[in-house]
């Protein structure tokens, strides 16, 4: 059974359409490459910092981000009525009673999709291998303006209001059916009975904007890298940038040259590191390898958006009383952005309750040793573990 910090048991109260295309045959037996066409229907918000076109703007953005006057960023809506592409990978085992139920898998910001699908040691590091062998199906897909997916304008498309109404989508069609459908081998399927949603970081809050909007659409969610607010002081939000965040296309030209204005990348190895990475010294059997820091600047690392990091304090997360399933909020140890690198004792089961009023059951899990990047430290399976174990404990 899940060890807990504590268990608080909550008395339960009483479509958005996509057009996707099959990409071919599948990468792995059980995974299958899709590009997602879903139309957003949204309201975003006009902003009023500067633009990022250069690393000097990079960081001058993030001064005016963090200013302590600068109260009134927003100076007007901005109606959105697009069709987005949208990368992502479908995978369901070939057998075990849990395929019917599905994770969608949100990642954070500074990093795509792979985040989640680590593929070296994938046996220890990639969640979706170790989901895979506990039974589950999983959906992992980059975030609009990320990765394989679509870039859009980093100030007026790519924020927080589209990605909530994106995941919305993606729920949708895995309770209609839509994503079954989608592959020869499994269109014989129907649809998949229960739809679980885990987070990371920016993930988690795209997700519980998810659950506070729309969260009879979600039967179970598990956020990472991510607290209620009022928890933990947590770092203020443009301190990050003023010390890590360049513009992208001088970051690395190969990789991100062709990103547009406000596309902002961390500046090394050794931002990603900041923001992601924990070792307490070279022998923390807990902590990470070298190896794994070098891979998730080369494969994971990615960059955010202006308009997704100025939105996300504006979208409504909170309270979420449509959402009647468990939630398990499952932090690393050594946390920095969620509860400035300890998050033993952080959580407040009174603020969680106020949020989530009719959850079936709401949990706190702490990850020995790991930062926020849990994906990327040692023994990051016995996390995924305690999850999945959690899932169980919840008929899941």
């Amino acid at each position: 059974m899940l060890s807990t910090v504590f268990q608080l048991v909550v008395l339960a109260a009483s479509n958005a359409a996509a057009s996707p295309t099959f990409l071919g045959p599948p990468k792995a037996p059980a995974c299958h490459e899709l590009t997602l066409q879903i139309p957003v229907t949204a309201t975003n918000l006009r902003f009023n910092l500067p633009t990022v076109d250069s690393n000097l703007d990079a960081v001058r953005w993030g001064i005016e981000d963090s200013r302590r006057t600068n109260v009134n960023r927003t100076t007007g809506e901005i109606p959105i009525n697009q069709t987005f592409s949208i990368a992502a990978q479908l995978c369901v085992p070939p057998h075990g009673s849990k395929k019917s139920q599905i994770q969608i898998l949100t990642h954070g910001q500074f990093a795509n999709r792979k985040y989640w699908d680590v593929q070296l040691q994938p046996e220890e590091y990639s969640y979706v291998e170790n989901a895979l062998a506990a039974g589950y199906s999983v959906l992992n897909y980059d975030r609009l303006s990320v990765g394989a997916s679509e870039h859009p304008d980093a100030y007026t498309v790519a924020q927080t209001a589209v990605e909530v109404e994106i995941l919305r989508s993606l729920n949708t069609m895995a309770h209609n059916g839509h994503l079954l459908s989608l592959v020869p081998d499994l269109a014989g399927s129907t649809k998949f009975d229960k739809v679980i949603n885990v987070g990371h970081s920016y993930g988690s809050i795209v997700t519980s904007g998810l659950l506070a909007q729309y969260g009879d659409l979600v039967d179970a969610a598990i956020l990472t890298g991510f607290l209620p607010p009022a928890e933990a002081a947590a770092l203020p939000a443009g301190a990050v940038l003023i010390a890590n965040g360049r513009f992208a296309p001088e970051v690395d030209p190969v990789r991100w040259g062709d990103y547009s204005s406000g596309y902002i990348a961390n500046a090394d190895i050794y931002a990603l590191q900041t923001i992601f990475f924990s070792r307490r010294n070279d022998s923390d059997p807990a902590g990470f390898d070298n190896d794994l820091l070098e891979y998730a600047w080369n494969e994971v690392a990615a960059p955010i958006t202006s308009g997704e990091w100025l939105s996300k304090s504006e979208i409504k997360q909170f309270p979420a009383p449509a959402f009647t399933g468990p939630i398990l909020f499952l932090e690393g140890e050594h946390d920095l952005g969620a509860c400035l690198a300890d998050c033993n004792g952080a959580f407040n089961a009174t603020r969680a309750t106020e949020v989530y009023p009719n959850a079936k059951m709401i949990d706190y899990y702490v990850q020995p040793g790991a930062g926020h990047g849990l994906t990327l430290h040692r023994n990051a399976s016995a996390g995924y573990k305690a999850g999945f174990d959690w899932l169980s404990s919840q008929g899941l």
